[in-house]
């Protein structure tokens, strides 16, 4: 652990792990910053493993930042997984924002996977916003999942809004479905 000190402003750094047994590695790093100046608080927070067993690879990534200025809080977490087993590759991408400032709530969740085997790639993107601010709730969803298998495309994309304002509820739906296959398009909507 490493720790400096510079006027008001403290950073720390801290620890490598990584542990060999048989065909299995399996490392962990993690690093931490904290700085400190005024009424502002930066802290980076990160951990990594890397798992291998034959030709399986699981790695997890995880890195937070959480700034504090006055009555503002940004947090961002990020968690990414990836698993590789012969041709299949799954990767899980994870993203989320947390702002707070005095009664403002806005939250960005985001999720990806990616699969793919042989020629077969599979893809889930979503992301959600939610904003409060008193009494009323905004939150946007959305899905969208990529099929590809030769020269055959199947798209879902998804659209959902959510706003609330007392007993009112406003909610927008939409799907939307694309399949190529050639010269050959369809669509529905």
């Amino acid at each position: 652990m490493h720790s400096l000190t510079k006027g008001d402003v403290y950073i720390i750094y801290e620890a490598s792990h990584s542990l060999t047994k048989g065909d299995v590695d399996i490392i962990s790093y993690e690093v931490r910053y904290s700085l400190t100046k005024g009424d502002v608080d930066i802290i980076l927070y990160e951990v990594r493993y890397s798992l291998t067993k034959g030709d399986v690879d699981i790695i997890s990534y995880e890195v937070r930042y959480s700034l504090t200025k006055g009555d503002v809080d940004i947090i961002s977490y990020e968690v990414r997984y990836s698993l590789t087993k012969g041709d299949v590759d799954i990767i899980l991408y994870e993203v989320m924002y947390s702002v707070t400032k005095g009664d403002v709530d806005i939250i960005l969740y985001e999720v990806m996977y990616s699969v793919t085997k042989g020629d077969v790639d599979i893809i889930l993107y979503e992301v959600m916003y939610s904003v409060t601010k008193g009494d009323v709730d905004i939150i946007s969803y959305e899905a969208r999942h990529s099929l590809t298998k030769g020269d055959v495309d199947i798209m879902l994309y998804e659209v959902r809004y959510s706003v609330t304002k007392g007993d009112v509820d406003i909610i927008l739906y939409e799907e939307r479905y694309s399949l190529t296959k050639g010269d050959i398009r369809s669509h529905k909507k």
